[in-house]
């Protein structure tokens, strides 16, 4: 149980990196 939740946080910390990637990248695009 310890290695799915661990799989599942992973996932959930990769996902909200990109969308903190996106969100710069968004916000990048809309200055211009």
């Amino acid at each position: 149980m310890i290695e799915a939740n661990d799989k599942r946080w992973a996932r959930v910390k990769v996902l909200r990196t990109i969308n903190e990637a996106l969100e710069k990248a968004f916000a990048r695009d809309k200055k211009k």
